[in-house]
């Protein structure tokens, strides 16, 4: 047979596979941003490799820590359940206001498509009219505007600042990613957040780097924020 009859018999037979290989566009099981990450500590000749690492782990450190549940399950119910990390806060951060049991929470996101028939379905969140992320929630506003309210929140909470201190450096454009670790940073060097921050924004650092030249790796920070006290 001719060798490019062969080829084009080969790509017809691989094809049909390698289309089931595509990552599903379906927002609620997209498990492509894996936490397999290949940097995960600070490399002079590459400073910004462990950023991703450094944030992610800084992050989902927290989250387990202020919410009481293990990183481990953190990650399980974002990578392997595939649940996005807004539908997660808001449903960590209702369990832990209403007193509701998280599996049924998302098992009940999943099921309704959206927070505003959730709440429909559940008495304790209809009778509720004070809580500020009830009423984002009530008026359908958008998940990442929930998912920053609850973020911060818990920053604020977890490292006893006021919520106005988050919002500052919010407002210079920092995510929560990087709110987790700045303030992490500052309140065991005892640096003020303006000087990290200008480190990263004007010196050209990496958020790994600095940390590194605070005596940190990505890990030892995962670490402390699980074992942080006020």
């Amino acid at each position: 047979m001719n060798p490019k009859k062969i080829s084009l018999l080969l790509i017809l037979l691989l094809l049909p596979a390698g289309l089931l290989l595509q990552p599903s566009s379906g927002r609620a099981f997209d498990t492509a941003a894996c936490h397999c990450f290949r940097h995960r500590d600070y490399d002079p000749k590459a400073p910004f490799a462990a950023d991703d690492y450094l944030l992610a782990t800084s992050f989902n450190s927290l989250s387990a820590a202020y919410f009481k549940i293990s990183k481990k399950q953190l990650i399980i119910y974002k990578m392997k359940s595939g649940i996005p990390q807004d539908d997660l806060l808001i449903a960590l951060y209702l369990a832990r206001t209403q007193h509701l049991d998280l599996d049924k929470l998302l098992a009940a996101r999943a099921r309704e498509k959206s927070w505003v028939k959730v709440i429909k379905t559940i008495p304790a969140l209809q009778n509720n009219d004070q809580d500020p992320l009830l009423a984002k929630l009530r008026d359908n506003r958008p998940a990442a505007e929930c998912e920053a309210y609850v973020a911060d929140h818990m920053i604020a909470d977890f490292y006893g600042l006021s919520p106005a201190a988050v919002a500052a450096q919010r407002d210079r454009g920092l995510n929560e990613k990087e709110l987790a670790l700045l303030f992490f940073l500052s309140r065991t060097r005892k640096i003020p957040p303006e000087k990290l921050i200008e480190q990263v924004r004007k010196g050209g650092r990496s958020w790994s780097e600095v940390a590194f030249y605070l005596g940190l790796t990505p890990k030892e920070v995962g670490q402390g924020i699980l074992a942080f006290q006020k």
